[in-house]
């Protein structure tokens, strides 16, 4: 009942009462909101401010293979750069995910998982970063 053991195929089933139990797999893979895809359409991106790392592209997180009913804990990313007006911008990512590529409402922090799921990752740049005009 623990589903620790595998049923190996082809086993003879003896005739007095078998009590098989199965555990289904389910898979999450990773994608970028709607919001996020656009902050990064045509900008460099880097992996720290001084631009010695380029990325090419952020990439998601590989997706993972869980059973049904797991918990899953949606972790911040890494943090990116790119240029904007002469001076470089983090644009970090949120802590959650979201269930569309819309990224409406509040991020789930954690998730318990019942089917193969797409969580999609959202990064921001903050709306103050620390330039007050007088």
């Amino acid at each position: 009942a623990a589903c620790t053991r595998p049923f190996a195929e082809g086993s003879i089933v003896p005739e007095a009462g078998l009590s098989l139990y199965g555990r289904n797999r389910v898979t999450v893979s990773y994608a970028l909101t709607d919001r996020t895809v656009a902050l990064f359409a045509d900008r460099e991106l880097f992996a720290d401010e001084a631009r010695l790392e380029p990325l090419a592209r952020i990439e998601p997180p590989p997706s993972r293979e869980l059973f049904y009913g797991d918990r899953l804990s949606f972790d911040r990313g890494s943090s990116v750069w790119f240029q904007q007006h002469d001076r470089m911008r983090e644009a970090t990512c949120e802590a959650g995910a979201y269930p569309t590529a819309a990224g409406e409402g509040a991020p789930a922090r954690s998730a318990r998982i019942t089917g193969n799921t797409v969580a999609y990752l959202q990064w921001s740049v903050p709306v103050y970063d620390g330039i007050a005009l007088s």
